[in-house]
């Protein structure tokens, strides 16, 4: 689906293409071809009937070196990364996570990500943060278009624009996402270098609020 497609399907979401220069406030797009990984996630990694398929870490993935090492060198400064990938059905943002360290995507499908940037959350003396969904942007990355975010950008799952859903190759810095190694007191932080707040109207927290955005595509 086209843009101007999503547009005209939600004209109450103000959405950019990642080609605009609004997106530079979330991140950037990488000039690096790595059109191989569209066709691996293609040929190996079909995207489910229904709900949403993750893993931080695919093997398949990791074992193409030559994209590896770009990634690790020249985006990660010399840092091991994971690269996994995320692939389902979801219209709605229902939540907001960070990482410290940015998140490289390759669009295998269409999709628009829902962001925001973490200066848009509100501390509060008692460590509760608050996120207003107004303060949220609604950015479409075609097929084969290789982005990466921000440090401590705030996203989520992917919105898919197509009744055949999403599919999209994630990395990250290496470790992002498993266990936590031990109890914290930091009521967001999920996993390891994973923060997540959820909006009200999910039951699980009340960290995002305003409308939870959800896109349609017909």
């Amino acid at each position: 689906m086209t843009i101007e497609e999503v547009k005209s399907n939600n004209p109450d979401i103000a959405v950019i293409h990642v080609n605009d220069s609004g997106f530079k406030a979330f991140g950037k797009v990488l000039k690096k071809d790595l059109n191989t990984y569209v066709e691996y996630m293609e040929k190996n990694i079909p995207i489910p009937g229904q709900g949403v398929d993750y893993a931080a870490e695919d093997t398949g993935l990791m074992t193409l070196e030559k994209e590896r090492h770009y990634l690790e060198t020249e985006v990660y400064g010399q840092m091991p990364v994971e690269v996994g990938f995320c692939a389902g059905h979801n219209q709605i943002m229902d939540g907001m996570e960070w990482h410290y360290g940015c998140e490289v995507n390759v669009a295998v499908t269409d999709l628009v990500l829902f962001l925001a940037e973490y200066s848009s959350l509100e501390h509060s003396e008692d460590g509760k943060v608050h996120l207003n969904s107004r303060q949220v942007k609604a950015v479409y990355v075609p097929k084969g278009y290789a982005i990466a975010l921000n440090p401590l950008v705030l996203h989520f799952t992917p919105i898919e624009v197509q009744k055949e859903g999403f599919s999209t190759v994630v990395a990250l810095p290496a470790h992002t996402n498993e266990a936590l190694l031990e109890a914290t007191a930091d009521p967001y932080l999920k996993a390891r270098n994973s923060w997540i707040i959820y909006h009200k109207d999910t039951g699980r927290g009340s960290e995002n609020d305003g409308i939870n955005l959800k896109l349609k595509y017909k």
